[in-house]
């Protein structure tokens, strides 16, 4: 979000449309409570940014013997991906997006016969869920867990499943527990679990990964008591399990462990554990042969380099030459070490990092008052990115970590204060961070604590300004709180907690003219409306909304902004954007799934500039996309626009490493999406940005534009899914606004051999 520098008049026009039409879904109407204001449906400008996820997002990875294979859970890509052990992508598998539980997390692999199980990381599911896949990939069915959070499991060599149930919220009164599931039988039943809260041998604060050695002993990591305990399972039904003996303690030398401890892996060969120390950028070797267990060596260290890791590894494996695999999900690579601890390779092999100036989920989007630059919170990819004003890419800031200045967790909102200080909210850090235009780090507020305590942030997503002070959205305190907004932030100079509006909530706005509040109710689906005054309990001055399809109802709403006297709300789940006036009443709508110009997928933040134009951040499309009440709706062009490639150039040789597809494109009346295909000669398949992933289906990725007019454009396409000495051809194609469309010809180019 960012300010509101001005108000103007809404106007009036009336818009036929047919069904067929890219603008099918544009409605203008009263809805049940219809008021005498008209407004106007506007037009399409551009769009900001385009498609551009990692190659990888490694978060869990196993060793399956039946296949010779390493099979990494994609985070944010959804996919499991099966690689040899050098490293090439030989197949690749998941559920659909409507069929899936969540995001594959940790895997683990039945010995018995190569079995993949997935962890699903449903944080919108009342349960906890783990996928089961054959060897190759193949769907067979879930396991509901019931778990609070499900992320880390692990299989032994006797047909049992553990799941470890709710590392988030462990509690005297909710303890975290490992469960044990048989999944020699066909129903996968519960058979075991144990678990107490607190410190003592054997007791856990945080469970988190856990393996199994060739006995059938369990060892769990616990992040809060820095530790691993050993517990062999009872052979009874619901038996528990004896505490063997804890493992390491807190420290920095060899044994010990800073904290976040993630995953860990036994090779049962040389009985030798591996225990990922995130806090410590490294991973802890312990001798089990040895009672007690004994420290062996550190293997890693904080960086971007060989052998280095970005935020600490998730899940790690051993396979059967004894080497030792890591995720390195901050660095977008699952890295190979000898079991010695020596570094030998990372891939994917070249290197698919998310390419500069796209989009991996565009979750929010602010426009600076000084200079019209567009802010993009690039949620995925852990960053924030900036945009001039015609869509030219300026600079992107930002890694997955929790350490100042760039280390992020998610961030979901970002808003541009009116001296042009750019706030980012850090969303799973529980942070907001303060930024200059050059994207230099300021200071941050927030304790840094998950706590809805004032001062304090749980899930920060949503940042505006009025009257010298910064609205910050909470959705997972309740809470909106109000801070004072210096003109020049400093750790000596920081933003002050003024007050706080209670209420469950994701956007934010005020309206520039009253002071009010707006506030996003997603749980209740209303927007709610709050005085300047309200400080903790307020009355809402109105609400209106409530669950449906129908006009002024929603679905999933999550933005909101004050616009010319208008209130526009977003609805992730309708894909659109709904008009509404100051007092609630329904003025009309626009959007709906799909590719095209007035399309969405999952819109989310929504903002204004300084002369009217609404800024929409599609999430799942990877774009801004740009509208103005000053352009007309289109209506009967039959012109179609024209679109070139201009690089590579036919048969060029390029670079193994992102390759940027250009073009430039025209329209008679206005362009709408600018899109690339990509084509693997050799394995005929097409790539999938979306995803990054190969696919039998022709995908049209989006570009980035950069605009000179709405008639006018170049752009851009990161494809970061190369392999050295391979042929590809690249297709670009133009849409306008109507809908009309123009191809260029297939163009081959050819990348190096290293």
């Amino acid at each position: 979000m960012s300010i509101n520098p001005l108000r103007r008049s809404a106007r009036t026009a009336l818009v036929a449309l047919g069904t067929g039409s890219v603008l099918a879904s544009i409605a203008l109407g009263a809805g049940p409570a219809a008021a005498g204001a008209a407004w106007t449906a506007p037009g399409y400008v551009r769009s900001v940014g385009g498609t551009g996820t990692a190659g990888v997002y490694a978060w869990g990875i196993q060793y399956d013997a039946a296949t010779n294979q390493i099979e990494v859970a994609d985070y944010w890509n959804f996919y499991v991906r099966s690689y040899t052990p050098a490293g090439q992508q030989v197949n690749s598998f998941y559920q659909s997006a409507s069929t899936r539980q969540g995001q594959p997390e940790s895997i683990a692999v039945d010995p018995r016969n190569g079995d993949i199980y997935v962890a699903e990381n449903g944080t919108q599911k009342t349960a906890g869920y783990v996928a089961h896949f054959s060897d190759t990939g193949a769907y067979i069915g879930e396991i509901n867990t019931r778990s609070e959070y499900t992320a880390w499991i692990a299989t032994d060599d006797f047909g049992h499943l553990f799941v470890v149930n709710g590392h988030l919220s462990a509690s005297p009164h909710n303890p975290n527990k490992v469960q044990e599931y048989d999944i020699t039988q066909p129903s996968d039943p519960q058979i075991n679990s144990w678990g107490t809260y607190g410190s003592l041998g054997g007791q856990f604060k945080q469970a988190m990964g856990l393996a199994t050695d060739a006995s059938g002993d369990v060892f769990v990591a616990d992040a809060n008591n820095l530790r691993v305990s050993e517990f062999k399972p009872s052979t009874s039904v619901n038996g528990g399990a004896t505490w063997i003996q804890d493992i390491g303690s807190a420290g920095h030398g060899v044994g010990q462990f800073y904290g976040d401890l993630r995953g860990v892996a036994i090779d049962q060969s040389t009985n030798v554990m591996y225990v990922s120390d995130a806090d410590g950028y490294r991973i802890e070797e312990f001798n089990l042969a040895n009672t007690p267990a004994t420290p062996v060596a550190s293997i890693g260290s904080q960086g971007t380099g060989p052998g280095q890791f970005g935020d600490g590894a998730r899940q790690i494996a051993v396979d059967s030459s004894g080497n030792l695999w890591a995720a390195d999900y901050s660095n977008n690579r699952f890295e190979e070490f000898s079991s010695t601890g020596t570094f030998m390779a990372s891939y994917p092999n070249p290197a698919e990092p998310p390419a500069p100036g796209f989009l991996s989920e565009a979750r929010d989007v602010a426009v600076s008052p000084t200079d019209g630059s567009v802010w993009v919170a690039d949620s995925w990819s852990d960053r924030f990115q900036k945009f001039a004003p015609d869509g030219t890419f300026e600079g992107a800031w930002g890694f997955r970590g929790s350490i100042p200045p760039y280390g992020l967790d998610y961030p979901r909102g970002i808003g541009v204060d009116p001296n042009g200080i750019v706030w980012v909210a850090d969303t799973r850090d529980y942070y907001i961070r303060l930024y200059d235009e050059s994207g230099n780090y300021l200071t941050s507020i927030g304790s840094g604590l998950d706590s809805n305590s004032p001062g304090s942030f749980e899930a920060p997503d949503d940042v505006t300004f009025y009257n010298g002070d910064a609205y910050i959205g909470d959705y997972w305190s309740c809470v909106v709180t109000v801070w004072t907004d210096p003109a020049n932030p400093s750790a000596s100079n920081m933003p002050q907690y003024v007050r706080q509006i209670n209420g469950c909530n994701f956007g934010v706005a005020v309206d520039p003219s009253t002071g009010n509040t707006y506030v996003v109710d997603q749980g209740r689906d209303q927007v709610r409306e709050y005085s300047p005054s309200c400080n903790g309990n307020c009355n809402p001055i109105h609400q209106w909304g409530s669950y449906g399809t129908g006009n002024g109802q929603f679905e999933s709403a999550w933005g909101i902004d004050v616009n010319n006297g208008v209130v526009y709300v977003t609805d992730t789940k309708r894909n659109n954007v709904q008009a509404f006036d100051l007092n609630g009443n329904y003025l009309g709508q626009w959007g709906g799934k799909g590719p095209g110009a007035f399309q969405f997928n999952q819109p989310s933040g929504i903002t204004h500039d300084a002369a009217g134009n609404i800024y929409v951040a599609s999430a799942n499309q990877g774009r801004i996309q740009v509208f103005s009440e000053s352009i007309p709706l289109p209506s009967g062009d039959t012109t179609a626009p024209t679109v070139v490639m201009t690089s590579p150039v036919s048969k060029q040789i390029v670079p193994a490493s992102t390759v940027m597809i250009t073009g430039s494109a025209t329209d008679n009346l206005g362009l709408g999406d600018l899109e690339v295909a990509v084509h693997n000669a050799a394995t005929n398949l097409w790539w999938d940005g979306s995803h990054s992933n190969w696919t039998k289906t022709k995908t049209w990725n989006f570009s980035a534009p950069v605009c000179d007019s709405e008639t006018s454009c170049t752009f851009s396409f990161g494809f970061v899914g190369v392999t050295f000495s391979t042929k590809y051809t690249a297709q670009v194609r133009a849409l306008d606004t109507t809908g009309n469309s123009a191809m260029g010809p297939l163009v081959a180019f050819t990348t190096a051999s290293s």
